[in-house]
C-alpha cells in the first residue's frame, strides 16, 4: 500500500483521512446519544399512534417498498464506486487485481459506512415530514368543515340545529388541541434530531463540498492536460462519477432538511389562519395559546 501512497496526491490522502475522522466521530455520537436517539423514535411512535386514532393511516406498505428501493440503491452506488476506483487503480498503478480490490475497500469503506448513516437520517426527516403533511391535512379539514359551518349557518340561520353546531364545535376544538400538541411535539422532535445529527452533517458538508471542487478540478485537469486520450477520458468518466456521487449526497440532507422546515412553516400558517378564519372563540383561544408555545 505504500507505493499507491507515493503517488497519490496528498489532498486526496488529506480527505481520506477526514472521511476515517468522522466514522469514528459517528460512532462516538452514537453511543452518546443513543437514549435520546431511541426516545426520538419513541416519540414519532407515539405520534403516529394519535394520528392513528384521528383516522389516519399511514402506508407503512409504501414505506417499506421505499426502504428496499434505498437498499437497493445503496448497493447499486457502492458496486458502481468500487468498479471505478478499481479500474482507475489498476490502470494507474498497474497493479493486479487483487491488490487493486484491497486499495479499493480500504479506501472507499469508511465512505459507504458513512453514507449509510446519511440515508438514516434522510429517512428520519422524510418520516418526520410525513407527519407534518398528515396535520396539515387536518388542519386543511377542519377549515374546510369550518368553512361549511359558517356557509350554511349563513344560508339558514333559523332552522340550522343549535345542537349539531355545539356538538362539532367540541369535537373541533378537541381535534385541533390534538393536531396543535402533535405540532409542538414533531417540532422538538425536530430540534432533538438536530442536536444528534447536527454536528456531524456540519462536517459533512464542508467534506463534500471539498470532494466536489476535488473532483472538479480533476475533470478540468483531464480534459484540458490529456487532450482527450483514452486514459483521459477513463480518468474523466471515473471522476465524474464520484463527482455525481458526492453532489447526490450534498444535496440529500440539505434537501430533507429544507422540506421538514417548509412543511413545519406550512402547519405554522395554517394554525395563524385557522385562528383568523374561525368563529368559535375556545377554539381561537385554543390556537392563540399554540402561538405563544411556537414564539417561545
Amino acid at each position: 500500500m505504500s507505493t499507491f501512497y507515493k503517488f497519490y496526491p496528498i489532498e486526496y490522502l488529506i480527505w481520506w483521512w477526514a472521511e476515517i475522522f468522522m466514522t469514528l466521530l459517528s460512532i462516538v455520537f452514537s453511543i452518546y446519544y443513543d437514549k435520546k436517539f431511541w426516545n426520538c423514535l419513541k416519540k414519532l411512535d407515539i405520534v403516529d399512534n394519535t394520528l392513528l386514532k384521528l383516522g389516519t393511516m399511514t402506508d407503512y406498505d409504501k414505506l417499506r417498498k421505499k426502504t428496499l428501493w434505498v437498499v437497493l440503491g445503496w448497493f447499486a452506488i457502492v458496486t458502481l464506486t468500487n468498479c471505478s476506483t478499481l479500474s482507475y487503480v489498476k490502470k494507474k498503478y498497474d497493479c493486479n487485481v487483487a491488490k487493486a480490490m484491497c486499495y479499493t475497500f480500504i479506501t472507499n469503506y469508511c465512505l459507504h459506512i458513512n453514507f449509510i448513516g446519511d440515508l438514516t437520517t434522510a429517512s428520519i426527516l422524510e418520516y418526520t415530514g410525513l407527519k407534518f403533511d398528515q396535520i396539515n391535512e387536518h388542519l386543511q379539514n377542519l377549515m374546510r368543515n369550518n368553512k361549511r359551518k359558517i356557509k350554511q349557518a349563513w344560508e339558514n340561520p333559523v332552522t340550522y340545529p343549535r345542537q349539531h353546531r355545539c356538538s362539532k364545535r367540541l369535537s373541533n376544538k378537541c381535534i385541533i388541541w390534538i393536531v396543535t400538541h402533535l405540532h409542538l411535539e414533531l417540532r422538538k422532535i425536530s430540534y432533538e434530531i438536530d442536536s444528534i445529527f447536527g454536528t456531524q452533517m456540519t462536517f459533512k458538508m464542508a467534506y463534500y463540498f471539498g470532494m466536489i471542487t476535488l473532483d472538479l478540478r480533476e475533470i478540468i485537469y483531464t480534459i484540458l492536460i490529456n487532450n482527450y486520450m483514452k486514459s483521459g477520458i477513463i480518468s474523466a468518466a471515473v471522476n465524474f462519477v464520484w463527482l455525481s456521487y458526492n453532489v447526490f449526497k450534498f444535496l440529500l440532507i440539505n434537501y430533507f432538511c429544507e422540506i421538514v422546515s417548509t412543511k413545519a412553516r406550512a402547519t405554522a400558517d395554517l394554525l395563524n389562519r385557522l385562528s383568523h378564519f374561525t368563529c368559535d372563540v375556545e377554539i381561537h383561544e385554543t390556537v392563540s395559546f399554540i402561538k405563544i408555545s411556537l414564539l417561545e
